[in-house]
């Protein structure tokens, strides 16, 4: 049995919300999209887009549907820490540092509350190999889907991220060409 916490149903689906302790390495989960036919999608903070309460897209609204006890969101069970593990990591799990709780209030107001402030420009920083063409496509393609009239400048911000993870022209416009299909556009 899961915890109760933040869940928003979307036109597809139900997105549930839950932290991590402290000691989990997040930057190790990678994001996923049914792996294994599994009717899972994992988002991980940094590395992937979600769609979050009041969203339109898809067809549909995103609405919530169940908050958590004293509107803080839960941690994780060592059950789907276990999951998590098997599943959407590679490397053995090194320990992390601080700990720190969430409020509802705290994740609508700023979906990933640990980040520095971007000052306006989107996270530029290289990404490791591994985890660089998935990455850039979720990161790319949640800018283009919410920002279209900013398509110019969100291509030559994929080009110049992927050249800082290692990616040559080929791969990217590849990326890139997958995001205008996905997204119906040629």
């Amino acid at each position: 049995m899961l915890p109760s916490t933040l869940a928003v149903r979307s036109p597809h689906g139900l997105h549930l919300y839950y932290r991590l302790p402290a000691d989990f390495d997040i930057s190790r989960l990678k994001n996923a999209v049914h792996p294994d036919m599994m009717p899972i999608d994992l988002r991980v903070a940094g590395k992937g887009y979600v769609l979050g309460p009041g969203s339109v897209a898809n067809g549909g609204k995103y609405q919530i549907c169940d908050m958590p006890e004293m509107d803080v969101i839960p941690e994780a069970t060592p059950a789907m820490l276990r999951f998590l593990e098997k599943e959407f990591m590679d490397q053995p799990q090194q320990a992390a540092t601080v700990q720190q709780v969430f409020s509802v209030d705290d994740v609508m107001r700023e979906p990933n509350p640990l980040r520095r402030s971007s000052n306006g420009r989107p996270d530029m920083t290289p990404i490791p190999e591994g985890a660089r063409n998935d990455t850039l496509h979720a990161w790319a393609y949640g800018r283009l889907l919410h920002h279209p009239d900013n398509e110019r400048q969100i291509e030559r911000d994929l080009y110049e991220r992927g050249h800082a993870s290692g990616l040559q022209d080929a791969e990217l416009a590849s990326i890139w060409k997958s995001i205008k299909r996905h997204q119906g556009k040629r």
